[in-house]
Formats: structure tokens, sequence, C-alpha cells
């Protein structure tokens, strides 16, 4: 009976060390697998910058990055004109709104525009160019952190645009690098 019950015993280890292997197996492949997604969004979101690199180009300007008092900026320069603007990034989120940016206190002291990328629902990948009037405007109606920064949030996709604390319309801004020059 007991040698029965020691073999039992045993036998019910063998099954648990089996499936602990057979979990450390699947765990193993899903952490491989969560590492070539990362790596694929990173790859992503640098090639986003480098289109938008690219695209500024295509336009005739010169780009220099920069970065002054902590702000990462792109200095354009084309002909005689210079700009100076920033280029923020975001994921797609669901919700009320699908791209979110923190912008430096004054940040519109600074600079002449502002590309925020976003992807939207369908997975596309758009740009708004926003001048610095618009960007004073939209500041001006944001709520503020005790640090001075601002949140940014806005729904749109390839189409229209909107800054939701703000309720400003950024439709006319989507993808529209023209005003640039």
């Amino acid at each position: 009976m007991q040698n029965e019950n020691l073999q039992n015993l045993i036998k019910r280890q063998m099954e648990i060390q089996d499936a602990i292997k057979e979990l450390n197996e699947e765990s193993l492949e899903i952490t491989r697998q969560l590492l070539n997604h990362q790596i694929i969004l990173e790859n992503s979101k640098s090639r986003q910058k480098e289109d938008i690199t690219k695209k500024l180009e295509a336009l005739g300007f010169k780009v220099t990055a920069t970065t002054e008092n902590r702000i990462r900026l792109w200095k354009l320069s084309k002909n005689d004109n210079h700009v100076n603007l920033i280029y923020k990034e975001s994921s797609y989120h669901e919700g009320p709104y699908n791209a979110w940016y923190t912008l430096q206190p004054d940040i519109e002291k600074k600079v002449d525009f502002v590309i925020f990328n976003y992807t939207d629902a369908a997975q596309h990948i758009n740009s708004l160019v926003i001048n610095n009037e618009t960007l004073k405007r939209m500041l001006a109606k944001i709520k503020k952190t005790p640090d001075g920064r601002a949140n940014i949030n806005i729904k749109a996709n390839a189409i229209q645009a909107k800054e939701i604390h703000s309720n400003i319309n950024l439709t006319s801004y989507v993808n529209n690098f023209d005003q640039l020059n």
C-alpha cells in the first residue's frame, strides 16, 4: 500500500513537472512574440519620424535637429525662410480621443509649428501640422498641470481632427504640410 502511494506521488510529481515544462516553453514563446512586436513598434516609430523628415525634405526644407532648453526642435530652412517646430507622436488610443501628447511650458514661445503624428482606428498614420497661432489658441483653453505642461488630447482620423479640451476643430491641419511654405 505504501509502495503504491509512493508510486502515485512520484507519477503525479512527474505530471506536474511535465506541465511546468510545457508552460515554461509556452511562456518563452509568448515572450519572444512580445519582443518581436516591441521591436516592430519601435522601428515603426523611428520610421514615422524618418518619413516626416523625408516629406519635409521633399518640400525643399533642410531639416536640422537640435535641443534648446531641454526641448528637441527641428529647424527647417528653405531659401531665406526659417521655421522652428517640434515633432510629437502618439500611438492609437481607444476612447474619447485617440492621440495624446504632452507639451512643455511656454512651448508656443519657442516654435512656429507643431507636427502631431497619430495613428487612426484604421491604423493609418497621419499628421497634424499646426501653426503657432492655432497652438496658442488651443493652449489658452487647456488646463495646465501644476508645473505648466499641457496635455493635448486629439480625436482624429485621416479626414478630420479636433482637440478635445479646447474644442478646436483641427480638420484643416490634417496632413497639411503646404502651410510650412
